[in-house]
């Protein structure tokens, strides 16, 4: 069931990724969401466009990690390593809180 999930979320952002389809939460709420130009920025950084990487969004390659991170959080079995872990996940999602309260200002 859990494969099932990630097979079908990551077909979706696939189709989003490469058919160009819209933001969801940008067009139905009108606002960007912290992880606002993740997808771009990663494309960008694998075309090697580090400007455009930082222009998108500037947190997504950390973010990425920690999403891997996460995902095989439960794998992980040493105590001090999960908690190491634990605190690199809850302080990256902190950073890029306020990465993007800054860019919410910027915006405004």
């Amino acid at each position: 069931m859990k494969k099932k999930i990630i097979y079908v979320c990551a077909s979706m952002a696939g189709l989003f990724i490469f058919l160009n389809w819209f933001c969801p939460v940008k067009r139905f709420l009108g606002v960007i969401c912290p992880t606002c130009g993740m997808s771009r920025a990663l494309i960008s950084l694998l075309r090697l466009d580090v400007g455009g990487y930082f222009h998108y969004n500037a947190m997504a390659l950390p973010m990425a990690a920690v999403l891997l991170l996460g995902m095989f959080y439960s794998k992980i079995s040493d105590k001090l390593m999960k908690r190491i872990s634990l605190l690199m996940i809850i302080l990256v999602c902190a950073v890029n809180l306020v990465y993007y309260i800054g860019r919410c200002r910027h915006l405004i």
